[in-house]
């Protein structure tokens, strides 16, 4: 095992995959209503232009969806 200042950024991507799907399951399983999107090439934070606008899409769908006329 690497130490954590070595680590591979394959695992850390991949650890952060499975620390989101944990907490979407867990989300998903108390009925919240959740979407989980991964986007390629991107960690925890996004950098790619079209995947920040994305991000902002998926945000307003959501919030009219559970917002709008409340």
């Amino acid at each position: 095992m690497l130490p954590r200042w070595q680590t591979s950024p394959v695992s850390v991507r991949m650890n952060r995959t499975l620390q989101t799907e944990r907490y979407f399951q867990a989300l998903k399983g108390l009925g919240a209503p959740v979407r989980m999107v991964i986007l390629p090439k991107e960690s925890h934070s996004y950098t790619a232009k079209d995947n920040i606008l994305h991000l902002l899409w998926e945000q307003d769908q959501f919030l009219e969806k559970h917002l709008k006329g409340k």
